[in-house]
């Protein structure tokens, strides 16, 4: 892809600048009397053939260092951040131009200087030149009619606004996009989902007493699961049919599919698509989701869950990756940037029911009343997608999701993808009151479990809440079915002088003996965890932790595998 030509001649010789955009990065070539200068601007991990607006900056300055000799020294930038220069020293003095060319020429292969040997094709604004006094905004002239310039061929002055390849940005693990299917337009909130037998956790309510200490309810672990922004909702509704702004289509892929899109980001896990059915039993689902760095699908056709590891690598190192499937009954095949997995869904059921909107990049706030499948782990930790995404495909018709996002307005939607890098290298770290940042996705991640503030930049002081021993709080959680999980995410801070006290419990008001119970026992923190006829226990924490001093729990479960940790020791497992 051909950037930017500008060529000159100067007196009896040859003398030239072409700038050209070759495998994705910025080429600068300028031959100047008898010496010559060539840069390849390239980052390692960027690509400006990415359809997004880029700005190339190109200085050359002359110093005469004798009657005889000069020093050039040639400059090149691109977006403000990506840089290359170069110098010569010779017998020269100025560059007197007498012709540029913007997009390429009749023979490309002829210019002087060409590295790239076909014209531009996309969209250029603001080529300006300028040289000691002189200076012309090409593009203006040209609209205008200038006899200066001369244009070969047809010339739109603007630019498309939209193609289904543009990428978005997901900013926040809040935004999302979703679509209704005609007559798919309300929401359901049972919760109910038969899963296999001893990893999913059965509750109603949480309770939290039993002993004089305080307790800060609202420090959480930020890194991975906080946005760095607004702490509200941002969310695109597309409603398809009955005269909505519906744009974003179903996937009809009941009997068979194929579903493909690229994405990019350097976060470990984020939801991209989750489709569901909201009719009992409600078994049909189709999830992809980024789980410690690896894609995964997930596809039941109400005879069985499968859930498949489509990448051999990890996939959340900030480049474009591409993923597919493709299925046909029950057999189905995954790909990742062309390596491809075989897969079959149990039992005998060949068609897939979603009748559920389907989202993309999230399912939004973190009390929306939406049927989850437990299976779902980073759906059931509210963690969306934050990264981009792009060539959206359903059933073999390319999905402007850029387009959407504009349409819609969602301030934490970009239809761009740019990179920000060094989120936390600043000599002031984002993160406030001590909280460690992370790297993320234009984005830090401030970690502010061991402070006593929470927010995006743990900017905001905690609630604290105060027991004497004869005071407890239930919360009442998943409605009148309760919920079933595969997975949580727990963070308490608490001071104590009493060795002994519970911090928390979950329990379920049906038969279920299901629970997870979080106290100090000792003066050590022990978590136990019963899941059917299985039971377990976890003790840590080094020393005793009734000192009235404030300490951090992190409890976490993925299925049958326990994590507890306590402040920064060793976790237990």
């Amino acid at each position: 892809m051909h950037s930017v030509h500008h060529a000159t001649r100067k007196g009896h010789g040859t003398d030239y600048l072409n700038l050209a955009l070759r495998d994705g990065g910025v080429s600068l070539t300028m031959g100047l009397s008898n010496g010559k200068q060539e840069m390849h601007i390239k980052p390692s991990r960027v690509r400006f053939d990415d359809h997004q607006w880029h700005k190339v900056t190109v200085h050359r300055r002359i110093q005469e260092i004798s009657s005889i000799t000069s020093f050039c020294r040639l400059v090149a930038v691109v977006d403000d951040v990506y840089t290359d220069h170069s110098h010569i020293a010779g017998k020269f003095t100025m560059l007197s131009s007498s012709r540029v060319y913007v997009g390429g020429a009749v023979n490309p292969r002829a210019l002087l200087g060409a590295r790239v040997h076909n014209n531009f094709v996309g969209c250029l604004r603001k080529v300006e030149f300028s040289a000691d006094t002189l200076r012309l905004n090409l593009i203006d002239l040209a609209r205008t009619g200038s006899k200066l310039i001369q244009v070969a061929g047809r010339v739109d002055y603007t630019c498309p606004s939209g193609d289904p390849q543009d990428p978005v940005t997901f900013t926040t693990r809040e935004s999302y996009l979703q679509s209704l299917e005609l007559g798919a337009l309300s929401h359901t909130t049972d919760q109910a989902l038969h899963t296999a037998q001893g990893t999913q956790l059965h509750s109603a309510t949480a309770v939290d007493s039993g002993f004089r200490h305080t307790v800060d309810p609202t420090s959480r672990h930020c890194a991975g699961q906080c946005s760095s922004s607004s702490s509200s909702s941002n969310s695109i509704i597309i409603v398809v049919g009955g005269g909505g702004r519906g744009l974003l289509p179903p996937w009809d892929a009941s009997k068979q599919g194929i579903l493909s899109f690229k994405f990019r980001t350097n976060e470990p896990n984020g939801l991209i698509i989750l489709n569901t059915m909201t009719r009992v039993p409600k078994s049909n689902f189709f999830a992809v989701e980024l789980l410690n760095g690896h894609i995964y699908i997930h596809m039941d056709l109400g005879t069985g869950a499968v859930k498949v590891r489509a990448s051999r690598r990890r996939v959340d190192d900030g480049v474009w990756h591409e993923l597919s499937v493709r299925r046909s009954g029950r057999e189905g095949k995954v790909g990742v940037d062309g390596q491809w997995n075989d897969f079959r869904t149990p039992g005998d059921a060949t068609q897939m029911q979603l009748d559920s909107p389907m989202y993309i990049g999230g399912i939004g706030p973190p009390y929306a009343e939406i049927f989850i499948p437990p299976a779902i782990w980073t759906a059931t930790l509210r963690q969306g997608f934050v990264g981009c995404l792009r060539d959206l495909t359903l059933s073999g018709k390319p999905v402007d999701i850029a387009h959407i996002a504009r349409q819609q307005d969602s301030g934490a939607i970009k239809p761009s993808c740019h990179v920000i890098a060094n989120q936390c290298g600043g000599q002031v770290s984002p993160c406030q009151n001590g909280g460690q940042c992370t790297e993320g996705w234009n984005r830090p991640l401030c970690d502010c479990s061991a402070t006593l503030f929470t927010g995006p930049t743990c900017g905001r002081e905690s609630a604290t809440l105060a027991f004497n021993g004869s005071q407890h709080m239930a919360i009442w959680i998943g409605g009148n079915q309760g919920s079933r999980t595969q997975t949580e995410e727990l963070v308490i801070r608490f001071k104590t002088s009493r060795p002994a006290g519970l911090l928390l419990l979950t329990s379920a008001e049906s038969s279920s003996s299901d629970r997870l119970e979080i106290g100090l026992v000792a003066g050590r923190v022990r978590a136990n965890v019963r899941l059917g006829d299985r039971e377990k226990n976890l003790l840590a924490g080094q020393g005793v932790l009734n000192d009235n001093n404030w300490h951090t729990v992190r409890f976490s479960r993925r299925a049958s595998n326990l994590r507890l940790q306590v402040d920064g020791t060793q976790p237990v497992r």
